[in-house]
């Protein structure tokens, strides 16, 4: 019969030899669950941060792979790990050996916001706004009509206070669902009635595809979660705009008297490729919503447009100097009101402009570009409904006529640049 000393070195010698040979670690008591990467009950932006941080990774499959929402007998362990311990496997979501895209779309396409256990809060460190950089969201117009694009330009610190070490980035956008439309017809990770488009040859996006970003929304609860992270290894520094975010159908409200509508900043976690977090202060901002707007009063009283209009969507009814302006001798009649649910954004347009259309792919016929002074600049003969995107960047500044042509006639929209 063994001693209890002899009984206690044989318990140790047997553990040492288990965690040689990889039959036991610490890990191995971890289960897995697709997505939640940092197992603290919830899949969310900040598991698709340490996705980033590991993607490339490769070691031993589970046993079992896939992505159904159920608990997963970890693999055996991998050579990297995490900052706080946990081991490169766990970002395998769906446990073939290799951190990769097909992890990401499981991730944020199927388990996303699934929960289990007992979930723990995931820590923000909240940034000081005097002496840290700020997630600044300011908007490009203060005030808009009724049916309008509400546009916001995201800013990423400034001179005083820039960005020094930038990987990855989750926040969310807090907005009010009483002035945004309900989601209808697209998924969660892909909605129509808020877009963030990512702003290109800047400090953090020099080349146009250096950073990806990735949605989810909530619109009962009137939470977008973000991510924007960088497509390579390393980090990059610099402030100033990143992103702009469209409201593209903002709820109708012209039988109220107006209302002020307000976007908040908040749950930011900025890391770089080590998973290292650094203080960012958020923001909020306002946008007034005119009950009777610009765009419709012209429509009722066949009026101009007026010039500040030009970030204005929806139905609207131009008037020019030149009748044949834009190629056609019934200008004015081509010009009429019709039921055309479009959304032009952004507005001014820099490099390319988005046209979101709610109208039955056969009732459109083509989209055409016309210069102030009537000259065609761009022309897209076969447009797939509910979007087209017309590029402009070596076009010069100033305004331009766009006209949808539908089977009911033409609808447009002057466009600033």
């Amino acid at each position: 019969m063994r001693s209890l000393q002899g009984t206690a070195q044989w318990a140790v010698s047997t553990l040492v030899s288990l965690i040689v040979l990889g039959g036991i670690n610490v890990l191995r008591a971890q289960q897995v669950w697709p997505g939640d990467i940092n197992n603290n009950g919830i899949v969310n932006g900040v598991d698709l941060l340490y996705h980033g941080v590991a993607e490339g990774g490769s070691g031993p499959e589970r046993i079992n792979t896939g992505t159904s929402w159920e608990a997963y007998n970890p693999a055996l362990a991998w050579d990297g790990q995490f900052i706080d311990g946990l081991n490169y496997s766990q970002a395998d979501v769906n446990g073939k050996g290799s951190v990769e895209q097909s992890d990401r779309k499981a991730l944020w396409r199927k388990n996303y916001g699934q929960v289990h256990g007992a979930v723990i809060p995931d820590l923000f460190m909240s940034g000081n706004p005097a002496i840290d950089p700020v997630l600044n969201i300011v908007p490009v117009h203060s005030e808009v009509d009724a049916g309008d694009l509400i546009e916001l330009s995201l800013n990423l610190g400034d001179v005083s206070n820039p960005i020094t070490n930038f990987f990855g980035l989750t926040f969310t956008l807090s907005f009010d669902p009483d002035h945004i439309a309900d989601e209808t017809t697209s998924p969660l990770w892909n909605p129509d009635v808020l877009n963030i488009e990512l702003s290109s040859g800047n400090w953090l996006n020099p080349n146009g595809d250096d950073v990806e970003t990735f949605v989810q929304i909530d619109n009962a609860a009137g939470k977008l979660e973000v991510v924007i992270m960088r497509k390579n290894p390393g980090t990059v520094e610099g402030h100033g705009q990143i992103a702009s975010i469209m409201g593209t159908n903002i709820e109708d409200i012209v039988m109220l008297e107006g209302a002020t509508t307000t976007f908040t900043i908040d749950d930011i976690k900025l890391v770089d490729d080590n998973l290292v977090e650094y203080p960012v202060a958020g923001s909020t901002t306002s946008v007034v919503i005119n009950a009777e707007g610009a765009a419709l009063v012209a429509a009722n009283e066949n009026e101009s447009e007026v010039s500040d209009a030009s970030n204005s969507v929806g139905i609207q009814t131009l008037q020019v100097d030149s009748p044949t302006a834009i190629g056609t001798d019934n200008w004015r009649e081509e010009a009429e009101v019709l039921s055309v649910d479009c959304r032009v954004y952004p507005n001014p347009v820099v490099d390319r402009l988005q046209v979101s259309l709610n109208t039955p792919a056969e009732d459109i016929e083509g989209l055409r570009l016309f210069s102030a002074n009537g000259q065609l600049m761009r022309q897209v003969s076969q447009v797939e409904a509910p979007r087209a995107e017309i590029e402009v960047s070596d076009l010069p500044s100033g305004n331009y006529f766009l006209q949808v042509q539908t089977s009911a006639g033409p609808f447009t929209k002057i466009i600033s640049k």
